[in-house]
């Protein structure tokens, strides 16, 4: 029983370490890559339509405020995941992980909703992705809510 035991320990001790091993990106560790101006850009590959999830939420704000609320969502995710953004006037685009699965996304805020797209995690996640999206979109830009 002692060397079934102990190759078991060395398959979980490896299994393990293949988890823990960071994931890395064409554009970096942190999807940032550095323009000629030397600004930080946020690298969102250009993906076919079959590799993106597509989404919209609506608002009843004017659409600086709405551009606020998104940035308050923006800050939580990069508190809490070390998600980077960037602006380019009513654009955001994103990179980074969530909940360990990479995240590259686009968001367009616009007079009566947000829209955006987001690459697909694949088939396993797709739906939770998609519910955990649209439901911190509908969460910020609730006429109810608040920051802490």
């Amino acid at each position: 029983m002692r060397p079934v035991r102990l190759a078991s320990r060395w398959l979980l001790s490896g299994l393990a370490l293949a988890l823990a091993a960071p994931a890395t990106t064409a554009t970096g560790a942190d999807g940032l890559r550095a323009s000629a101006d030397g600004v930080a850009q946020v690298d969102v590959p250009e993906l076919g339509d079959g590799d993106r999830l597509k989404f919209e939420v609506g608002h009843g704000f004017d659409r600086s405020v709405a551009k606020v609320r998104i940035c308050q969502l923006l800050e939580y995710w990069t508190r809490r995941f070390g998600v980077k953004s960037h602006w380019e006037g009513d654009r955001v685009k994103l990179a980074g992980h969530l909940f360990g699965v990479d995240f590259r996304a686009r968001f367009d805020v616009g007079d009566t909703a947000v829209d955006g797209e987001t690459t697909d995690p694949g088939t396993v996640l797709r739906s939770s992705a998609r519910t955990y999206i649209e439901k911190k979109l509908k969460k910020y830009l609730s006429p109810n809510y608040s920051e802490p």
